[in-house]
This record gives C-alpha cells, structure tokens and sequence, in this order.
C-alpha cells in the first residue's frame, strides 16, 4: 500500500470536503491531490525517485504536508528535523540519511550551512516554481515494510538514531488512534505542534487516514486555540500536558463555547490527574496514551468511555498492538510488577537505519 492513495480515496469520497486549513487559506480533498501531483511531478524532474530520501527542516507550513504527500506518491523517504537542531545536528541527520534533496526556509537557512555544498538545498518558499502545471502522477506501488519516514530520535544519550517508519507501520497505526478515539471525516483537528516531532507528525497522518479536516498552526498561541474552537468548531484536540495545561490556565478556559470539543487526548509525558480531571469537568472526556517515535506514535490509547472510570491509565492497546512488561530478561512479568514495557505489532518501526547493532539491542523476538 501506498499512504499517499489514503488521499486518493478521499478525493473520490469527499472532494470538496476540506482537507488542510491553514490561516485563512484551506484546500480541499481535490485541490490537495492535484497539488501533491504537481509537486510530485516537480520533484522527479529534479531526480526525486523511488527510496530516495528528502530531508525537510521547516516549521509547521502547508508545504510540509504537501511535501510529505507528493513523497509517498513518488515512493521516496521524508526525513523531518528538528528545527532546533544546530547545523552540526542537521549535517548529522542529512549525511546519515543521504538525503539527496532539503527543503528549508529563509530564517532556518543557517541550520544546513553545513550541507549546503554536498546537497540540493530548496527554499519551500521557492515550491511554486517547482509545481508542474497541470501534471498527474501514478502512486508508486510500494509494499508495506517499504519505508515512508526516517524519523529520527533525539539523541540525548549519543547521535540520534532513524527510526524507519514504513507505509504499513503508519497505516496500523493511524487505525488504530482513530477507531480508538473513534476519529472520522466529520471532526476537526488542530495541530499547533511541530509537524517535525514525531508526535506533530503523528497527528496529522491520524487525521489524513481518517479523511478528517487538519487545522494547522504555526505555533501554538492560547487565545487563537480558543477562537478556533469558537469559530472553526474544533472536535478533536491531542496534545502534550503542558500545552494542555495552559489551555486549562488561561482566563478564557471558564468562559470559552467548547462545546464542539468532542475528546481530547493527552501524552508525551504522565498526565497528571488534576489535569485530567480539569478537563473533565467541561464535560470533555480526557484521554491519556502512550507511544513513541519506534511505534509510529500508535500504541495506547484510553478508550473514552474509560476517561472517568480509569482516570490516570494510559489505556489499552490500539487494534493490532500487543504489549506486555517483562524482566531484563525479557521474561513477561505478572499484573502489579514493575519491568519493562514492550511492544509487538505492524505498527513497530522497521529497524533504526542503518545501525544494525542498535536495531538488534531494540528489536528482540518480534518485540
């Protein structure tokens, strides 16, 4: 499968339903698939192809999804980095990866000073002259475990390392957050965290397979995420506490018309109680998950109907998704034991690109 034929389905379902709001602007189903064909075309020109990976270091934009659809179509590799990354930390990620074309913008352009005479460098602001007018393009049939993304870790304990995310990997686990948080075409998601993160990342592939509408922000700003709700009648809102918790924080929270926010979902971190049960009290069901960048952000979620009843838990595993804790041993642990957590199903990374002795220490026995 093809992640990008997701997009596909929903432009013959839903063709003028909106896909993309961003500011003012929004594109609907058909315009974003025409676009992410011309952008495609646009790349293949510049010798884009299949397994090739495109390295990108931008802030949440429009021509970040763009960017990451017209890749799936063309069967090539998105590598996202961290805007906060130093020069040295790009060149890293860019030489690891081989990427054979970033995409930057203007006020990020010292980040791959470093690159900039090994690689293609192209300004996203630069994109339009890239678009061939009028072009289509054929999905590229890529196979499940064929990868989609490097994402790569944050490298606290040494150089990052690439998770290799795969098309089936992102599929399972976009599945499975939407039949959790019963996720369809009819809600409206907002995203004011980095698309770059694999959690930002995460949230808008979750509300592209759903065929639902991505409100994307460039930052996150309190009063805009209220008058949003207001005005764009948001349902759906994922986010890390601390976001959440200034949401919770701020004058307007007593006062705002939430009354489209349908649930909410917290991660990341160990959501507090309280926090929880802030939400709560708005007649919001607050949710907590648990996952991470070698999982495709897809492993646990608290079914809503549980947000009272299991206040604190981090839920049960999405459909496909097994996990259990074991010993250092890797030996399962009974209830009430403290051990390791670990994690089986399709939506589990590939390996970490091109490290075999860390994919080996990771990936033990289908875990």
């Amino acid at each position: 499968m093809n992640l990008a034929a997701i997009g596909r389905y929903w432009r013959r379902c839903q063709p003028d339903a909106v896909a993309l709001r961003f500011g003012d602007r929004t594109w609907s189903w058909i315009d974003l698939d025409r676009r992410t064909d011309e952008l495609a075309a646009g790349l293949a020109a510049l010798g884009l192809g299949r397994g090739d990976r495109l390295g990108l270091l931008l802030t949440n934009r429009p021509e970040f999804v763009e960017l990451a659809i017209a890749a799936c179509k063309l069967g090539a590799v998105m590598v996202p980095m961290n805007v906060r990354f130093t020069a040295t930390e790009v060149a890293f990620v860019v030489g690891d990866a081989e990427c054979r074309l970033v995409v930057t913008e203007p006020a990020l352009l010292a980040g791959v000073a470093l690159v900039h005479e090994r690689q293609p460098v192209l300004l996203a602001d630069d994109l339009a002259a890239v678009h061939v007018a009028g072009a289509s393009v054929e999905l590229v049939a890529t196979a499940d475990d064929e990868p989609a993304f490097i994402c790569y870790t944050s490298g606290t304990t040494g150089d990052p390392k690439g998770a290799v995310l795969t098309h089936g990997s992102w599929n399972a686990a976009s599945q499975g957050w939407a039949q959790a948080i019963q996720l369809t075409a009819a809600d409206r998601v907002v995203l004011p965290f980095p698309l770059a993160f694999t959690g930002g990342l995460a949230v808008a592939l979750f509300t592209y397979w759903a065929g639902a509408r991505l409100v994307l922000e460039p930052g996150f700003d309190p009063d805009r995420i209220f008058d949003l709700f207001e005005q764009e009648r948001l349902t759906t809102f994922l986010a890390v506490p601390v976001i959440v918790q200034t949401m919770v924080d701020h004058p307007r929270w007593a006062t705002a018309d939430l009354s489209s926010w349908r649930v909410a979902c917290s991660g990341g971190a160990p959501v507090p109680e309280s926090l929880l049960r802030a939400v709560q009290a708005r007649g919001i069901p607050m949710l907590q998950g648990y996952s991470l960048t070698e999982g495709s952000a897809g492993v646990t979620v608290l079914p809503a109907h549980d947000a009272l009843r299991k206040v604190g838990s981090a839920g049960l595993p999405v459909v496909h998704c097994e996990v259990r804790v074991v010993d250092e041993d890797d030996r399962p642990l009974p209830p009430g034991e403290v051990g390791e957590i670990a994690v089986r199903g399709p939506m589990v990374m590939q390996s970490y690109w091109r490290n075999p002795e860390a994919s080996a220490d990771t990936l033990r026995g289908g875990w």
